[in-house]
């Protein structure tokens, strides 16, 4: 096949869409009918592999495929052949971003048209969304006339955009340096990781795999940009005082040998910068503070706030305690030298630990307001691996629930039903006692968790209780079950309403669906008036989108005196801050809590984890439905 034949295919897949042939030939700049002929040739092709290019009456072509794995063999192997040149749209852009973030050069929107095999209306959008991706880090694709398109910002953004951009893409296996080839060679790449590894030992210096990995990024970065002769300037020099820090010495050690075996020259900004990585990870393994400690009074007071606001029952934790004060004592440089490190687990902790992350927001709340500085979504996720932890502890230490039975037919129904329970749960529960409701109060309900009652309790009673039959059927010990399991779809419908459920809304941004849900739940007077400007606060801190098309925005603090779940369903996806969404989960906790949010958290991450029910959500016009698929029927 030709250049163009093959740009020809690359429009027509992935995306298998319609795609009229006279577009293709202005695009191309030739004629309808030589369109058609290469339409021909390539059909001889594909017809040995199972697939063909359609048109129809109105002269749209479309890619039709009836052998899927014949025909991958032919991307393979046709298309696929140079890795150069990717065929998805995500590929393309990461591909354009890394010709120009490593490059000196300009470069003609024709020629990285030709380069990709696609046609110049295809490389202008791809262009489109490559200057998004770099807006991020205040970096332009600036065009000059008759020379082409250049990169053009602040040089340590660009290094920046490197780091974060690249190495994220192409992975952080040091064990196999030559993966990194694109920016330098596997020698020089393993040599900066040795030369570090021999100085830390040296001078007995302990940091993360993680800060390691990051700190060889960013010398291997900064040696590729002075060969390129691109050099931070001195007036970007803020760090120049750390001359008479101890890790300043080490800084200058691991560079001069680096200096010595690459031939290049590191400007002592350049040191500076290695200085602030050694001070901002290394790690601490005691804990050297007291009460009368400002950062160990921030620490209290993170805490305590994210404990009150969340009730994770983990305030008396000495070892969250310890822990997070251990992290923030080299976090506290990173912070103040606007270090931002890297998570590689950022996606998995969000996932899988959410009521750790959102504690972990709390925090980060906390320490901006003290500190008056902003914490990146990295930083907040290796703060809630510790609340993480915390929260398992008390988890193994759990006492079983106090079970106060209310029985109304006598003491006969009341021993039955006592002797079927401790027969059953044995100690899984602690059985109080059996007594009438007359003699309910306050002193009584004390200590209670919940209440299994033979008769309909008034409102007045504030226990959580579950109406039981006297005879303690089959039905009773599931319920029973539920409660000792804290089964989700027992916890669900406290949190539920049909009323607050929306199905295929024709939203197109986040802040429109927010917009929505926020002015429901606001004219039904269940939250306070700046309900939307919080949620939107909450999502500057950190996108609530967790992939498989779900987001669960919620209030950056709690705005309602319940706590329940605004609902909507999407006609289409939209973009949430990078992801895609389809279904919507508003969250808003009660100011008060009286019992722990883990339950509902455990069911709403299995509801994202469920791909057929995250479906089922999204195809339902019924609200019903809706409510049966999130509790979990």
């Amino acid at each position: 096949m030709n250049i163009r034949q093959i740009q020809i295919l690359r429009e027509l897949y992935p995306s298998r869409s319609h795609i009229f042939s006279t577009h293709l030939a202005e695009n191309f700049g030739v004629s309808e009918r030589t369109i058609r002929n290469d339409v021909r040739d390539i059909n001889c092709l594909l017809v040995e592999y199972g697939a063909e290019i359609v048109r129809n009456h109105h002269h749209e072509l479309t890619l039709l495929v009836s052998d899927e794995n014949r025909f991958k063999q032919f991307i393979e192997e046709e298309i696929l052949k140079d890795n150069a040149h990717p065929v998805e749209k995500e590929d393309r852009v990461i591909y354009l971003v890394r010709k120009f973030l490593l490059s000196q050069t300009y470069h003609k929107l024709e020629d990285l048209a030709d380069e990709l095999y696609v046609s110049r209306s295809t490389a202008q959008n791809d262009l489109k969304d490559v200057k998004v991706v770099l807006k991020k880090f205040d970096i332009k694709v600036v065009t000059r006339p008759n020379y082409g398109l250049i990169l053009q910002g602040d040089e340590q953004q660009i290094r920046n955009a490197i780091s974060e951009l690249l190495f994220e893409r192409f992975g952080r296996n040091f064990i196999n340096m030559n993966q990194h080839e694109w920016l330098l060679d596997g020698e020089k790449m393993s040599f900066i990781y040795e030369a570090l590894i021999r100085n830390l030992k040296e001078y007995t210096i302990n940091i993360s795999d993680i800060a390691l990995n990051n700190l060889v990024i960013h010398i291997a970065i900064a040696y590729r940009r002075i060969i390129d002769q691109k050099i931070i300037p001195e007036g970007k020099g803020q760090w120049i005082d750390l001359t008479e820090e101890f890790e300043y010495k080490i800084a200058q050690e691991i560079l001069k040998e680096i200096e010595t075996k690459l031939n290049v020259t590191f400007p002592p900004l350049e040191v500076s910068y290695v200085t602030m990585h050694l001070l901002g990870t290394k790690l601490n393994h005691k804990v050297h503070s007291s009460d009368v400690d400002p950062l160990g009074q921030l620490v209290h007071e993170i805490i305590d706030k994210a404990d009150k606001t969340l009730n994770l029952r983990v305030a008396n934790d000495k070892e969250l305690y310890s822990a997070i004060l251990l992290h923030l004592k080299p976090a506290v440089h990173r912070f103040k030298y606007e270090m931002n490190i890297r998570n590689p687990m950022l996606d998995a902790i969000k996932a899988n630990y959410p009521l750790a992350f959102e504690a972990s927001v709390i925090a980060s709340q906390v320490i901006e307001n003290h500190l008056n500085i902003k914490i990146n979504e990295d930083e907040i996720g290796y703060i809630a691996l510790h609340f993480g932890a915390a929260i398992e502890r008390r988890k193994m230490v759990v006492k079983p629930p106090n079970i106060l039975v209310v029985c109304a037919s006598g003491l006969g129904s009341a021993q039955l039903l006592l002797y079927k329970m401790r027969r059953k749960f044995g100690h899984r529960i602690n059985l109080l006692e059996a007594v009438e409701y007359h003699n309910l109060n306050a002193e009584v309900l004390e200590d209670v968790d919940h209440i299994l009652s033979t008769i309909p309790l008034p409102d007045s009673i504030h226990t959580p209780w579950t109406l039981v039959s006297d005879i303690f059927g089959d039905k009773d010990m599931d319920v029973v079950e539920d409660i000792v399991s804290e089964r989700s779809d027992f916890v669900m419908d406290q949190f539920l309403d049909m009323d607050l459920m929306f199905t295929h809304m024709d939203f197109k941004t986040p802040e429109a669906v927010i917009g929505f849900l926020s002015k429901v739940v606001l004219e039904n007077n269940m939250v306070d008036e700046d309900i939307k400007e919080s949620v939107l606060h909450r999502e500057s801190v950190a996108s609530t989108a967790f992939g498989q098309l779900v987001a669960m925005p919620h209030p950056i603090e709690s705005m309602s005196q319940t706590t329940f779940l605004t609902i909507a369903t999407l006609k289409n996806p939209i973009d949430w801050y990078g992801k895609q969404v389809q279904l919507v989960i508003l969250l808003n906790v009660a100011k008060e809590l009286e019992y722990s949010l883990e339950p509902l958290y455990k069911h709403l991450i299995s509801l994202i984890d469920d791909h057929k029910r995250v479906q089922a959500c999204l195809e339902t016009t019924s609200t019903r439905t809706l409510w049966g698929i999130i509790r979990g029927y």
